[in-house]
């Protein structure tokens, strides 16, 4: 599974091909990145990962942003390790079918 991380701490999980345009398209305004700061979001045609773990973050927030280092990355780590049993964990699958044009 693919795991999500909104800008307000929730986590969604994800079954199946995920592509950063199929959550993009469901928040608009918001990009999916690799890191909570990053001045890059993944390009719309880009596959998620499972096993990996990405953030849905306003696009606005990143503007004029620079790109951390991974000493950055790590000070703001998941936060899946200390706030896990705060999260209210999603669950929502994406079947190819739905999302056909």
């Amino acid at each position: 599974a693919v795991r999500v991380v909104t800008s307000t701490g929730g986590v969604m999980e994800l079954h199946g091909n995920v592509t950063a345009e199929r959550i993009t398209n469901e928040f608009p305004g918001h990009g999916i990145f690799r890191r909570r700061r990053s001045s890059h979001p993944l390009l719309h045609n880009e596959p998620l990962l499972a096993g990996h773990l990405y953030y849905l973050l306003p696009l606005d927030h990143f503007v004029g942003c620079s790109s951390p280092t991974d000493e950055d990355d790590d000070a703001v780590a998941s936060p899946l390790n200390a706030t896990n049993s705060a999260l209210t964990p999603y669950r929502m699958s994406l079947d190819s079918h739905v999302f056909s044009r």
